[in-house]
């Protein structure tokens, strides 16, 4: 899969999931091994994962997928991945190294933003005011997020990220494997 980078509306570089791949950074799996007890092949497996949910961040807010289903912020995290958000919070801090990361893949910084004050407080009132339609909502998101991370990825990943991840990864799992 092909990411375009535009500036100023013109094509300046094509990205390859492939490329973005075979970035390695040995400081963000280091520091990673040192907040976590896990072993150095599942935090190489999970940094993979989480340049991965770069890309197809990337690849959301990309002009040309516009007529995507909430693509205006790029990828979500949701309990299922919360582990890779670990391991971007981790990548994050060599900022240098993120903000090269991204720039030379992306064609921009990729910010990480979570939920705002305000945006909470509306969620909240807005599934009292309508659960279940709120709830079908973010079931539509999530399967839209799906369906583009089977196509962009394929099966493998699919089941990875929302069959095991959430299984083996639990928030309770990942907080005791913290230092």
């Amino acid at each position: 899969m092909w990411l375009k980078l535009y500036f100023m509306n013109t094509t300046i570089a094509l990205c390859k999931i492939d490329d973005v791949l075979e970035y390695k950074n040995e400081d963000v799996i280091f520091r990673f091994l040192r907040q976590y007890k896990f072993d150095e092949d599942e935090a190489e497996m999970l940094f993979q994962e989480t340049k991965k949910f770069l890309f197809l961040s990337a690849y959301l807010m990309h002009p040309d997928n516009r007529d995507v289903p909430n693509s205006d912020s790029g990828a979500f995290i949701d309990n299922s991945i919360h582990v890779i958000d670990k391991m971007w919070h981790n990548f994050i801090l060599f900022t240098p190294d993120y903000q090269y990361f991204c720039n030379h893949y992306f064609g921009r910084y990729l910010h990480h933003m979570p939920l705002r004050q305000k945006a909470y407080h509306h969620e909240q009132a807005y599934y009292k005011s309508s659960p279940d339609l709120y709830s079908k909502e973010k079931l539509e998101m999530q399967k839209q997020q799906m369906k583009l991370v089977g196509e962009l990825f394929g099966k493998e990943t699919l089941i990875k990220w929302y069959y095991t991840f959430p299984r083996e990864y639990t928030r309770k799992y990942v907080k005791r494997k913290r230092r």
